[in-house]
C-alpha cells in the first residue's frame, strides 16, 4: 500500500484515509491474465512491484497541469514510482524556472505527491539537485577536498588541501555550488540542517524516499582526517606524508611501509564515508521516509554503504553489465534484512532513440538474476505537453517517455517487469553461500591516494583480486551466494548449522584466499564456526595482517588463530562445494541453474519461486529463431510436491510436466524456453488447493509453417514528421524502402490481412503466430480478439486454435518502429531540438550528437508471417 507522509512537523509515517482506498485499488493483482486460477498463483502486484523511472525536472520548470499529465501518462503505462531529479534547464526558458526548495518549488513537490497518490504512483526525490550532494549552502570547509603534496629541500613533505574540488554536476537553479566533503560528518549534518530549515514551514506531503546518486565526488582529504586516522590506528598520519610522494618500484625497501600506511589511510576514509552516509540515512528514517542509495563509486566497502539504505541501488552503465558487481546491492539487502533492491536501469543502453524494448527486457533479466526487484528506468524526463516533438530530452539515454515511439508498447514490458518483481519481492532470499568480501587487498595498492571502486573499473579494480576471481567462479558454476562484509560478521547468527543473516539462511561461510586479514575478523570467523557454522577457507589461510601499526603483535595474534582454523580447501574448491551442497555435474538431467540457464529463487511459506531466463551471458538480446530454444528436462535443487509454470510475459500459468527422479527422488521438470524467454517455476511443498490446467508445450521444431499470403493493407496511424500515404503490398519489406516520407517516419502503422485457414490441425489447443523480423514492436488482433504485444525476438505469439476460422480471418498487426529515423531526418533538415543547457545532448561516446549521418533503420514487418 502506498503511504503518504505528512510534513517534517510530524515525523511519524502515516496513512491518510482519503488516499487509503486509492492505494488499495492500485495494490490489487494486476497481473491477472483473465483466469481466476492464474490470478491466485501470482503474488499481488504492489506499487513497488511496478517499474519506477527517474523523472528529471529541467530547470524545475514545471507546472501543476504538466505534472498531472506526466503522472497520468506514467500511471497508464504501468509506472509505479517517479523519482524527481532537478537538473539544468532549457535555453531561453529562464522565466519558467523555479529555484530549488523555494516556496513555489515545494508547492510543485506537494502537487506531485498528491496527484501521484491519486494515480497509484509513488514519488521519490534526490536530496539535492543533479548529483552528488552539495549546493550553494556548502561552506568552503565542508566542500570536497583534494590534497596536493610537496617535498621541500630538506625532505619534509607538506600537504596543501584544495577546497571546492568539484561542483555539483548537472545542477538545477538554486542547487548550484560545490559538492560536499564525502568524509565530513560536520558537513553532512549542516547539509541536512539546511533541508530541515527549508521544510520547517512546508505543509505539503513528503515523498516516499530521499535518494543519493552514485559516488562521483572528487575528494581524497578532509579536515577531520588526521584525528580520525590516529583514533583508528594509534599513530599519526602526519609523520608519514612521504608515502604520498613515493616514486619507487614495487620491490623497493620502503614499498611495504608505503602500502601499509596507505591502506590505513584508505580504511580511515572508508570509515569516515560510512559515518557520512549513516547520518543522512538515519536522518531520513527519523522523518518517516525511506532512503535509496547508490554506493558504487565510493572508496568504502560497498556492502556497508549499501546496507545503510532502506533501498540499496545498483546500476548497469552501457557495457558495464556484471552480475557479480550488481550482487553487492542485493547482498546488502539480503544480509541486512531489506526487501527492496533497486537499479538504475537502461543508462546508455543504446544510442538516443535507438533503444529497443526487447533489448531492455534482456538487460532487465540480468538485473533480476542479480537480485534486483525494484528497477528504475533511466529515465522519463518531464516535458510540457506543448513542447514540439521530441520534447525535452535528457543528455543520456534511455528515453523512456511518452514522446518516444517505444512508449506505445512499453506497457507490455512494464507488465512483464511487474509480474517478475512481484515474485522477487515475495518471501525471502534463497542463496546457499555467504562469501566474505574485504577490501584490504586493493587498499594496499602502491599507487594513488584514495582508491574509488567503480562499476566502470570493477574488473580492473576491486575484482582484480582473489575475492573477485572467486566470485566469478561461483557465478559461472551456478552456485548461489551473497557477499558479507567484515562489519556484518558480528551480526550473524547460527541455528541448526545454518547461518542466519537478515532474511537469508546460508549453508556455508566461504573465505577467499586473502593476502590480508585482521585478527579481529579471523576471531569472529572462528567464533561462528564454534557456534556451528560451516566455515571454509579457499586455498590457504590469510597470509598477513593489513596496515602498519603494531605489526608483530598482530601477526602473532593472527598466527595463533590459524592453529584453531579448519584446514583450507587447497584444490577443486568448486567440486567440493558442489558435493557438499548436493550437486553433481555428472548427473543427468542437469540441475537447473547449474548450466548457462541461470536462476534466482525465493523461499515462501509453502514452497519456492524460481525465475530463469534463456538469455545471453552478456545480457544482450539474441536474434536466434524459435528452433534455437531449449526443450529439455532439468533436475530441481529443491523438494516439491507440485510444480507450476508461470509466464511473466502473459500472466498464464499451468501445471508443468514433472516427475520424481528414480535415482534420488528429486523433482525433475520439463522446460521449454525460446531465446530471450523467461519463465517462473512455482514449487509447492503441498498440493495447492486450486484446479490446475496443464501447461501447454509447443513443438520447437514442428511441421513446415504455413506462410500467410495475400494482399496486406498498410495504414499509418500515428507518428511523424508526417503520416505517409497508406499502401497495399503482396510482399512484406521495410516501409523505408519506399523512400521519401516513409524513410523519415517514426511511429505506428497497422498491417491488415484477410486469409483462409484449413482445419487439418483443428485438434491442437494452440497455434503459434510467427511474425518473422519485426522492426521494432507489435500488437496483434485476430478476428477482433486482442492477442497482446510482442517486442522481443523471436517475435511469436501463441494463441488458441479456436480463434481461427476456415474463411476470412482478419489479422491486424500494429507495428511501431524506433524514433531514430525521425531524429535523423530532423538533424539532416537542421530542425532545432537540442535546446538544453549544460551538456545539452551528447552521443553514447559523450561527443557532439549528430544523427544526420545515421543509416536508415528498417521499419515495420519484413516477413514472412506464418502460423505453426
Amino acid at each position: 500500500m502506498m503511504r503518504l507522509r505528512q510534513p517534517f512537523g510530524n515525523s511519524l509515517c502515516v496513512t491518510l484515509l482519503f488516499f487509503g482506498l486509492l492505494a488499495c485499488r492500485y495494490g490489487q493483482a494486476e497481473a491477472d491474465s483473465g483466469s481466476e486460477v492464474d490470478a491466485k498463483l501470482w503474488p499481488v502486484v504492489s506499487t513497488e512491484a511496478k517499474p519506477g523511472a527517474y523523472w528529471w525536472w529541467m530547470g524545475s520548470a514545471v507546472d501543476k497541469d504538466g505534472i498531472r499529465w506526466n503522472l497520468e501518462q506514467a500511471a497508464q503505462n504501468g509506472i509505479g514510482t517517479l523519482h524527481i531529479i532537478p537538473i539544468y534547464g532549457v535555453q531561453g526558458n529562464e522565466a519558467n524556472e523555479i529555484s530549488f526548495l523555494s516556496p513555489k518549488w515545494l508547492e510543485m513537490l506537494d502537487c506531485a505527491v498528491r496527484e501521484g497518490a491519486k494515480l497509484g504512483v509513488n514519488i521519490d526525490m534526490t536530496l539535492g539537485t543533479g548529483w552528488c550532494f552539495g549546493g550553494p549552502g556548502v561552506a568552503d570547509e565542508d566542500s570536497a577536498t583534494l590534497a596536493s603534496f610537496k617535498r621541500d629541500d630538506a625532505g619534509r613533505v607538506s600537504v596543501a588541501p584544495r577546497r571546492k574540488a568539484v561542483m555539483v554536476k548537472r545542477a538545477a537553479p538554486g542547487g548550484e555550488g560545490p559538492m560536499l566533503d564525502p568524509f565530513s560528518l560536520r558537513g553532512i549534518k549542516r547539509y541536512t540542517d539546511g533541508f530541515e530549515e527549508r521544510f520547517a514551514t512546508y505543509t505539503g506531503l513528503m515523498p516516499r524516499a530521499f535518494y543519493h546518486d552514485s559516488y562521483e565526488y572528487r575528494a581524497d582529504w578532509s579536515d577531520g582526517l588526521y584525528a580520525a586516522f590516529e583514533a583508528l590506528h594509534g599513530y599519526r598520519l602526519q609523520d608519514h606524508l612521504d608515502v604520498f610522494v613515493f616514486k619507487g618500484e614495487e620491490d623497493a625497501p620502503e614499498a611495504d611501509r608505503v602500502r601499509r600506511v596507505k591502506a590505513d589511510y584508505r580504511r580511515t576514509l572508508a570509515d569516515m564515508h560510512f559515518a557520512f552516509t549513516k547520518h543522512w540515512t538515519d536522518w531520513t528514517k527519523a522523518r518517516g521516509l525511506s532512503s535509496r542509495n547508490e554506493a558504487h563509486g565510493s572508496p568504502a566497502d560497498w556492502l556497508d554503504i549499501y546496507a545503510l539504505a532502506d533501498i540499496p541501488e545498483t546500476e548497469f552503465f552501457r557495457n558495464d553489465k556484471n552480475p557479480v558487481v550488481a550482487k553487492f546491492a542485493s547482498s546488502a539487502a539480503h544480509v541486512g534484512g531489506r526487501t527492496l533492491v533497486s537499479s538504475e536501469s537502461g543508462t546508455w543502453a543504446d544510442e538516443h532513440y535507438n533503444e529497443r524494448l526487447g533489448a531492455l527486457k534482456v538487460l532487465f533479466d540480468g538485473f533480476f538474476l542479480s537480485g534486483v526487484n525494484h528497477l528504475f528506468y533511466h529515465g522519463m524526463i518531464y516535458s510540457p505537453v506543448v513542447a514540439p516533438w521530441p520534447g525535452w530530452a535528457f543528455y543520456a539515454s534511455t528515453e523512456m517517455n511518452p514522446r518516444n515511439t517505444i512508449w506505445k508498447d512499453a506497457k507490455y514490458l512494464n507488465e512483464y517487469i511487474a509480474r517478475v518483481q512481484s515474485v522477487l519481492q515475495a518471501g525471502k532470499p534463497d542463496n546457499d553461500i555467504l562469501l566474505l568480501w574485504t577490501l584490504d587487498e586493493p587498499w594496499h595498492r602502491l599507487d594513488r591516494t584514495v582508491v574509488n571502486f567503480s562499476i566502470h573499473n570493477a574488473t580492473d579494480g576491486m575484482f582484480r583480486t582473489t575475492s573477485g576471481d572467486l566470485a566469478e567462479k561461483l557465478w559461472k558454476a551456478g552456485l548461489t551466494f551473497d557477499y558479507v562484509s567484515p562489519r556484518r560478521l558480528k551480526e550473524l547468527h547460527v541455528r541448526d548449522g545454518k547461518i542466519l543473516a537478515g532474511h537469508g539462511e546460508y549453508k556455508i561461510l566461504l573465505v577467499p584466499e586473502l593476502p590480508y586479514m585482521t585478527p579481529e575478523v579471523f576471531a569472529c570467523l572462528l567464533e561462528l564456526k564454534d557456534r556451528g557454522a560451516e566455515l571454509w577457507f579457499d586455498g590457504s589461510w590469510p597470509k598477513d595482517v593489513p596496515g602498519f601499526a603494531h605489526l608483530e603483535k598482530r601477526r602473532n595474534e593472527l598466527n595463533a588463530l590459524k592453529r584453531r582454523a579448519p584446514k583450507p580447501i587447497e584444490t577443486r574448491l568448486i567440486e567440493s562445494l558442489e558435493k557438499h551442497l548436493g550437486f553433481s555435474v555428472d548427473e543427468s538431467p542437469p540441475c537447473l541453474g547449474r548450466t548457462d540457464l541461470k536462476t534466482i529463487s525465493r523461499r515462501v511459506a509453502d514452497g519456492r519461486y524460481i525465475f530463469t531466463a534463456n538469455i545471453d551471458s552478456g545480457f544482450e538480446m539474441s536474434e536466434k529463431n524459435v528452433q534455437d530454444g531449449i526443450d529439455t528436462w532439468y533436475r530441481l535443487p529443491f523438494p516439491a510436491n507440485e510444480v507450476v509454470i508461470l509466464d511473466p510475459m502473459t500472466g498464464k500459468t499451468g501445471k508443468a510436466d514433472w516427475r520424481q527422479s528414480l535415482q534420488n527422488g528429486e523433482p525433475e521438470v520439463r522446460l521449454q524456453l525460446r531465446p530471450n524467454q523467461s519463465l517462473i517455476l512455482r514449487l509447492f511443498d503441498k498440493k495447492p488447493e486450486v484446479d490446475l490446467e496443464k501447461w501447454v508445450y509447443c513443438d520447437m521444431v514442428g511441421k513446415e509453417p504455413r506462410v500467410l499470403k495475400g494482399r496486406w493493407k498498410v495504414d499509418f496511424l500515428s507518428g511523424g514528421p508526417t503520416l505517409p500515404e497508406s499502401f497495399e503490398t503482396d510482399s512484406l519489406r521495410s516501409w523505408t524502402d519506399k523512400g521519401g516520407d516513409y524513410e523519415n517516419f517514426s511511429g505506428t502503422a497497422k498491417y491488415s490481412l484477410t486469409f483462409d485457414y484449413d482445419s487439418e490441425d483443428r485438434g491442437k489447443p494452440l497455434c503459434r503466430l510467427n511474425l518473422g523480423p519485426v522492426c521494432d514492436s507489435a500488437t496483434i488482433k485476430l478476428n477482433g480478439h486482442d492477442l497482446g504485444g510482442v517486442f522481443c525476438a523471436p517475435m511469436v505469439m501463441d494463441f488458441p486454435r479456436a480463434l481461427l476460422e476456415m474463411k476470412d480471418n482478419l489479422l491486424e498487426i500494429e507495428v511501431t518502429n524506433r524514433a531514430a529515423n525521425r531524429i535523423r531526418y530532423m538533424d539532416k533538415a537542421g530542425i532545432s531540438w537540442k535546446i538544453f543547457k549544460d551538456i545539452n545532448i551528447v552521443d553514447v561516446h559523450y561527443q557532439k550528437f549528430d544523427a544526420s549521418t545515421w543509416p536508415i533503420l528498417p521499419a515495420g514487418l519484413t516477413g514472412p508471417v506464418s502460423i505453426e
